[in-house]
């Protein structure tokens, strides 16, 4: 049944002796059932946006809009997302920056207020394997690696501008997340860890920042699959 049969039965069911007429003898009654039409309505509007959050793939999905921030972690549908999986203690974040609420983080810039300054990939090697969660917020695009380390007083590699930025990364991280742990992934495209490294997609966060701002997609997935042991030589 679509949602025009439904009000209609319902319509049927709470106004058995009339139909809809503009000309009813009695306003108040005639009210009622206006007010009735366009409260179904708008419940039938709402409960097709609710079912189209689960419709990819069998997780959830959602689109919110949000001012845009260089700080990720302070847009508030994000800090609410991270604030409902309880990310805090048990958490590490190789990219971590200013505001990530991560046990343990780290940045290569030695100013920002994080537990660790190094690469990205010997911070994360350094983990037990199958202890933790984690946080991965890297720079998103080239430009923006380029620029992070020059405000750290480096200079990008190209190796550092190349792919193998993102996914020799992903493959230490892989090993140290424990079995069922998460990892929430944020950049301009849901890839993150994937099922080759043993993950399954949860949900998938947009969050919309309205002119040419790209939208900031959050993937969180869990460990589904025990990795190869990726933080030895």
């Amino acid at each position: 049944m679509n949602y025009t049969d439904k009000i209609l039965a319902e319509f049927d069911k709470k106004f058995p002796s009339h139909g809809y007429n503009d000309n009813a003898e009695n306003e108040f009654h005639s009210q009622n059932i206006k007010r009735f039409l366009i409260e179904s309505i708008h419940q039938a509007i709402a409960e097709e946006r609710a079912g189209m959050r689960g419709v990819i793939q069998g997780h959830k999905m959602d689109r919110v809009w949000a001012m845009p921030s260089f700080a990720t972690f302070t847009i508030k549908p994000i800090a609410e997302l991270l604030e409902r999986y309880r990310v805090g203690k048990g958490w590490i974040d190789p990219f971590a920056g200013w505001n990530s609420p991560a046990e343990f983080t780290n940045d290569i810039n030695p100013k920002a207020p994080t537990t660790h300054h190094t690469e990205a990939e010997k911070f994360v090697q350094s983990f037990g394997l199958g202890k933790y969660y984690a946080l991965f917020d890297p720079p998103y695009s080239n430009r923006q690696i380029s620029e992070h380390y020059k405000e750290a007083g480096l200079s990008a590699t190209q190796l550092d501008t190349s792919a193998q930025f993102y996914s020799k990364v992903k493959d230490r991280l892989a090993g140290v997340i424990r079995d069922g742990g998460y990892v929430i992934s944020f950049g301009w495209n849901s890839n993150a860890m994937g099922k080759n490294r043993g993950f399954e997609i949860v949900e998938i966060l947009l969050v919309a920042h309205g002119g040419s701002h790209n939208d900031t997609i959050c993937t969180v997935e869990r460990k589904i699959v025990s990795s190869l042991d990726t933080n030895k030589e």
